[in-house]
């Protein structure tokens, strides 16, 4: 059996951390765990240069593969980024990416929203006319196709853009976002900011359904998937849910893969978008933290739970005051933690595979590659920490 230190060693392995030291954001705490070899999931922390300090925290849920959400981690920053970039700042650098200056929105704060969605949209635009363009042409045999990987796969995405004490969410799949709440009375709550695009979602599975005719309301969602195939009702990539028959058969004829085209019931393309959901929320006081995690965790641990072990770390990390982790007025259960970890996104990770019972947790990180797929998937966490005492202290000087 692994000991506790060998284990809270695997877990802590890709965890990273980040101090803040202007706007609402304190820090941010990260990590990921694997259970797909190469790791499906992908993540990003981003400051918006352009953007007063904003920052980006995304996480991606890849599936077929990593190239999509590869694709996407490297590339979707930018095109938010450039999405809000203010029309005279594009004015002035128009080499900063011609392709898109042509597409890109003005930003005004009632824009966010539209700037967001089509920054999605184009990217998801670009990837599948990449592998049209690379289909075309003439590779060497044996050649990697890396625009055609991405296109193929496909990758949940869930981005936060903060900004001041405004949060903007952009979600296309499952992945979700919970902000961890404090009352006045000092009791603690859960309040999730995004839905779950899945046929567990009523107003997902309608919104499909009004996007193709009545004949196939009984054949666009089978066995709780898309087409009876795919779970998440929005994604990147996934081309084959996209693509129209014509499209297909030419993207795929130099592939051993079968176009989605001579699959039953596949009528009226496209059947999956990547536009995202995107809310706004006005961050109050009482928020303290926001955590953004792949389905690999919620699976496994519910939205209270989640909240509760992270305010349990946090109230461990609080008896040193010279981290400052949040504000001193806030109190906490008093309760120690089952491990030794110093990274709320550790800790989360460690319970989702058992939390206090080492043997459980000892036991899950045991288990090899397929086989682990079959007990829990990818797993990547961001918590973002808010500081609102530095948020009053600007406000008063």
């Amino acid at each position: 059996m692994i000991s506790d230190g060998e284990v809270n060693a695997m877990i802590s392995r890709l965890e990273k951390s980040g101090k803040i030291d202007t706007g609402i954001i304190d820090r941010y705490e990260t990590n990921q765990l694997a259970s797909n070899q190469p790791m499906e999931d992908r993540k990003f922390v981003v400051r918006l240069l352009h953007q007063d300090g904003g920052y980006l925290f995304g996480v991606m849920d890849g599936h077929g593969g990593n190239a999509c959400a590869h694709n996407v981690c490297k590339r979707l920053p930018d095109y938010i980024a450039l999405s809000l970039l203010h029309r005279h700042v594009l004015l002035a650098h128009p080499d900063l990416m011609p392709k898109l200056t042509d597409y890109l929105t003005i930003t005004k704060n009632e824009d966010h929203f539209r700037s967001i969605r089509e920054a999605y949209i184009r990217l998801d635009q670009d990837i599948r006319n990449e592998a049209v363009k690379e289909s075309k042409s003439k590779l060497p045999e044996g050649s990697s196709c890396h625009a055609f990987d991405a296109a193929n796969a496909g990758a949940c995405a869930l981005v936060a853009y903060i900004q001041g004490t405004e949060l903007f969410l952009a979600n296309a799949g499952d992945c979700r976002a919970v902000l961890g709440v404090q009352g006045e009375d000092g009791c603690w709550s859960a309040m999730q900011l995004s839905s779950d695009h899945t046929a567990g979602n009523p107003e997902e599975v309608q919104r499909i359904l009004n996007q193709h005719p009545p004949e196939e309301s009984t054949t666009v969602i089978r066995f709780e998937r898309l087409l009876g195939r795919l779970a998440p009702l929005r994604a990147f990539g996934d081309a084959r849910f996209k693509w129209d028959k014509k499209t297909q058969n030419k993207v795929y004829s130099k592939s051993s893969l079968n176009p989605m085209s001579e699959v039953e019931h596949f009528y009226t393309p496209p059947y999956l978008t990547a536009e995202p959901e995107v809310m706004s929320y006005q961050l109050q006081r009482t928020d303290k933290f926001l955590v953004l995690a792949t389905d690999g965790l919620w699976d496994m641990l519910s939205n209270e739970e989640v909240v509760h072990y992270v305010q349990e770390h946090v109230c461990k990390k609080v008896e040193d005051t010279s981290k400052g982790v949040l504000p001193q007025d806030i109190t906490f259960n008093e309760q120690e933690l089952p491990c030794d970890l110093n990274n709320a996104a550790s800790c989360l990770v460690r319970e989702a595979l058992g939390g206090d019972d080492h043997v459980a947790v000892s036991t899950t990180l045991s288990i090899p590659y397929p086989d682990v797929r079959m007990y829990r998937d990818d797993i990547s966490v961001i918590v973002v920490f808010f500081n609102w005492e530095r948020m009053e202290s600007v406000d008063v000087d």
